[in-house]
């Protein structure tokens, strides 16, 4: 069996998720529990991009009218690849790196912007994992340094971030994140140091949304 991450958008599906105080960002689809496992392995495997297909939904009236749509582009949920990133997935570029949205009134838009660039872009592989948490200043410390923690402790102290871990060309990421306002944006550097960031802020985000 192969799970793929969840696809779907009608006009209500938002304010769904909103009221039943789920972040369309913290998609665990991944996260598989296999109650039957076998000698030789798991019973299930994440499908890869390059096994996905598109899914067409049957064309009925009553769909359409209610404004259904299963297109990866405008699906409520971002498509990403789940348990398939590294050790398991080879990175297609030079490393995964964090892209990371303040709290902002447009930060939903914002993200869907930077999403659809990059899957145009560098294809369904962009997006490894997405997280949407509050961000203590410990924690900012420990993810970017107390320099430039210090220096983003109020865009912190706003609201949760929308975060990324992104395989795509660096320049790539840097053009999505162009059509953000730079002071709601923060990208990490392709430098050695930027899967470190990510790696650290990820960690903390999936610890923050166990406890």
């Amino acid at each position: 069996m192969q799970m793929a991450c969840y696809q779907l958008y009608y006009p209500q599906l938002q304010g769904q998720f909103a009221s039943a105080g789920l972040s369309v960002f913290n998609n665990n689809w991944s996260d598989v529990h296999d109650f039957t496992p076998t000698d030789n392995g798991k019973n299930w495997s994440a499908a890869m991009p390059s096994t996905l297909t598109q899914l067409q939904l049957p064309s009925l009236r009553q769909l359409h009218s209610v404004g259904v749509s299963s297109d990866r582009e405008s699906s409520t949920v971002p498509f990403t690849l789940g348990s398939v990133t590294p050790p398991g997935y080879q990175c297609i570029h030079d490393e995964p790196l964090l892209l990371m949205l303040y709290h902002s009134p447009d930060q939903q838009q914002a993200a869907s912007a930077v999403l659809r660039h990059l899957y145009q872009a560098a294809g369904l592989s962009a997006v490894l994992y997405s997280r949407e948490v509050r961000v203590s200043n410990s924690d900012a410390i420990r993810v970017l340094g107390e320099e430039l923690a210090a220096a983003k402790a109020i865009k912190f102290a706003a609201g949760p971030v929308v975060a990324f871990l992104l395989d795509a060309p660096y320049d790539d990421i840097i053009k999505a994140a162009e059509g953000v306002r730079a002071d709601n944006v923060y990208v990490a550097p392709n430098n050695g140091n930027g899967y470190n960031q990510a790696n650290k802020f990820f960690s903390l985000a999936t610890f923050s949304m166990t406890i």
